[in-house]
């Protein structure tokens, strides 16, 4: 099935996507690290080859390198070709959609900005197909004994935003393994690679609750076309 008309409950088994990954580490600003965060390159790398994307990861961009490469990206014409795109930030948040870059002047960026480069006027290439945006980074200093996993955001035409925690709380990180989150919903989608997104989400949601690393409770989907979406690949292993 192609993704040239998306429409409610469609299952989107046919996708040959695409995973772009911003990973910053390394903070001069501030004389900070990520430590733990090289391994979710390690872990969004492996997943997502697995599942049939291909993937491509920056570590420590500027706030012009990662403009620079979003405006690559959008003028890429092999997205043409794509049925999916999936863009993940990692890094240090400061206020609930705004990032840290690895800039030594401690610049910020707003995920609304992003979003903003795949709008179907900057994006004609990726018009009508999925695009799913997810912010890994803390959304304030507190932290919350029910928060949820993942919110939505609806407004740009087929595209979604994911966020691993809720607004003013923090994302959590294990120093060894890497995020929680992204850790959690890696291997989430390695166990259950023929589930859709909404369930994909509510099973990371449950695992990390389970475990205790970022107290989240899985909540009910709002409903939308990529509730349906299903990450793997056809053809892939």
């Amino acid at each position: 099935m192609g993704l040239q008309d998306v429409k409610p409950g469609a299952k989107y088994t046919n996708a040959r996507g695409r995973v772009v990954f911003f990973n910053f580490i390394d903070f001069p600003y501030f004389n900070d690290k990520r430590h733990g965060a090289e391994m979710d390159t390690k872990n969004v790398e492996e997943t997502f080859e697995m599942l049939g994307y291909s993937v491509k990861c920056h570590e420590n961009f500027s706030s012009k390198q990662m403009e620079s490469e979003l405006n690559a990206i959008v003028s890429d014409q092999s997205l043409w070709y794509l049925d999916s795109l999936i863009i993940i930030i990692g890094t240090h948040g400061t206020e609930r959609t705004k990032f840290y870059t690895s800039d030594s002047r401690g610049n910020t960026l707003d995920i609304t900005w992003v979003r903003k480069f795949f709008s179907n006027k900057n994006c004609p290439s990726m018009k009508n197909k999925p695009k799913i945006l997810i912010g890994n980074f803390c959304r304030g200093k507190f932290y919350e004994s029910d928060a949820l996993v993942y919110q939505i955001k609806q407004k740009l035409s087929h595209m979604i935003t994911l966020f691993s925690c809720t607004e003013d709380t923090v994302s959590l990180r294990n120093t060894s393994s890497g995020s929680c989150f992204i850790t959690t919903l890696c291997n989430t989608l390695k166990n259950n690679q023929e589930e859709e997104l909404s369930v994909i989400m509510n099973i990371t949601a449950k695992d990390l609750e389970d475990q205790k690393k970022h107290c989240p409770h899985p909540t009910s989907y709002v409903e939308h076309p990529f509730c349906k979406f299903v990450f793997k690949c056809q053809g892939s292993e």
